[in-house]
């Protein structure tokens, strides 16, 4: 009986595999599940610095590769006032504001910020920015993504995302992409992430084909070609003149193209009198501005010549805070200053020319001045070459000949500043989103009104502009 029980003991252990081993034989190896690598932490940088554009609604901003930046166009929040940034790497625009990043992490911010924004002035290791209508991006070297502003589509709820390399805002949606490609989205429904240079126009015909970037919106189109210049194109078309100098490898602040220069230059050859050379948007104005004494050009022409319909002429050849100038409404012809008769219709919602014997009809050529581009005129005088109209209204026959000489500062005693700004922003016949202070300078341009009452009528359309540029 013992040895059966002996050997029953024997078979279990074999069965078991606790059989002990063999001489020289190993130790069974234990094999464990394979562990789970730890995530690779991300550690970004800010890219090493090379010259971009950036476009907001009506202005181009564009960082050279010495770490300055230029602006130009729309500037009436202070989008454009870069002049003084220093060691920049990366910028990003949007309607009204430009937003630069240092190569010490720190963020500038120039034009339109609402107050919450100013949290984002000490966010600390910001490798990219991006800004929208109204909220601005941070992206973080660790791979987050913080955000301010306004929150009122979700726009700014970006504190989960995890692992971005890139962003992107605009309206009120902000985009980001993962290392792995994965993009992450918030606020209003957005477009995709890739909207292709190739969707350029100039970048798809080939015109723009040495490019280095390209950008656009629903307003402009530029691109830095490989030699650094910048080219424009798009609905703002007097961009090309304000970028014409620039250049991504400059060190000077380059003076914008005066559009005028060569038309006024063969002016004056032909008559010293001319001070100055006034091109409209959409109208046939393109003429130089004279001044003579008792007013000689109200009916001489550029050859001194008696003329009934004159030149453009100057109530003084000197610089003043109000500047004026005035020529003929040539009613029938349609010529001359009628043709701001044309430009008032239009923005009046009207179809055609109110006046009988002309009854021309409106183009949608003629300048939109709810329009940035289309109230900024190329008009070259005492040093200024762009002046954006901020008001304009027609007067009726029984005005009082006092009108005619507040409009132009042409009494006897200067006019309160303040008033005179006040009163022809309250007159005006289409409410124009201008800011206006006493400081700038001032151009009133003025013509008869439409219908010719009688001799000593005081109907007259005026228009009035700021310069700024």
């Amino acid at each position: 009986m013992k040895r059966l029980f002996l050997a029953v003991i024997a078979l279990l252990l074999l069965v078991s595999g606790c059989q002990p081993s063999a001489p020289g034989n190993e130790d069974p190896v234990e094999i464990l599940p394979e562990a789970t690598p730890e995530p690779e932490e991300l550690s970004l940088k800010i890219d090493e610095r090379s010259a971009m554009l950036a476009v907001g609604t009506w202005h181009i901003a564009m960082l050279r590769n010495n770490g300055t930046v230029l602006a130009a166009g729309d500037n009436g929040a202070g989008q454009c006032d870069v002049s003084g940034w220093q060691d920049v790497a990366f910028i990003a625009a949007s309607k009204n504001t430009t937003v630069g990043l240092t190569g010490g992490g720190k963020l500038l911010i120039a034009g339109e910020r609402a107050a919450d924004w100013e949290t984002a002035l000490s966010w600390e290791n910001i490798v990219k920015v991006a800004v929208g209508d109204s909220h601005i991006v941070g992206l973080k070297s660790d791979g987050t993504v913080v955000a301010a502003g306004d929150n009122g589509f979700g726009q700014c709820d970006t504190a989960a995302w995890e692992n971005i390399t890139a962003v992107k805002a605009s309206l009120n949606y902000t985009l980001g992409k993962s290392k792995d490609g994965e993009v992450f989205s918030a606020g209003s429904e957005p477009a995709s992430w890739d909207a292709p240079d190739a969707e350029i126009p100039e970048i798809k015909d080939g015109t723009w084909a040495n490019s280095l970037q390209a950008v656009q919106n629903e307003n402009i189109r530029s691109a830095i070609l490989d030699d650094g210049s910048v080219v424009c194109a798009g609905e703002y078309a007097d961009l090309s003149n304000l970028t014409a100098n620039w250049n991504a490898n400059g060190d000077t602040v380059p003076e914008p193209a005066d559009p005028n220069a060569e038309k006024m230059s063969a002016a004056v050859q032909k008559n010293g009198d001319v001070k100055g050379y006034i091109l409209l948007p959409g109208v046939d104005v393109d003429r130089p501005i004279l001044y003579g004494k008792n007013y000689f050009y109200n009916d001489h022409d550029i050859d001194k010549k008696k003329s009934n319909s004159g030149e453009v002429w100057l109530f003084k050849d000197t610089k003043n805070r109000i500047n004026a100038i005035t020529g003929h409404n040539m009613r029938v012809s349609g010529t001359m200053f009628h043709q701001l008769h044309h430009i008032q219709a239009f923005n009046n919602g009207l179809a055609n020319c109110e006046h009988k014997e002309c009854n021309a009809k409106l183009e949608n050529t003629l300048p939109d001045l709810t329009k940035y581009p289309d109230r900024v005129w190329n008009i070259s005088l005492f040093g200024f070459t762009r002046w954006e109209v901020f008001s304009y209204y027609e007067v009726k026959a029984n005005e009082p000949v006092t009108t005619l000489y507040f409009n132009t500062d042409y009494g006897k005693e200067p006019v309160d500043i303040e008033e005179w700004i006040s009163i022809q922003t309250s007159r005006s016949q289409l409410k124009l989103d201008v800011e206006v202070t006493p400081e700038d300078t001032f151009l009133t341009i003025y013509t008869c009104g439409d219908e010719y009452d009688y001799a000593t009528a005081q109907s007259r359309l005026y228009f009035f502009l700021k310069a700024v540029g």
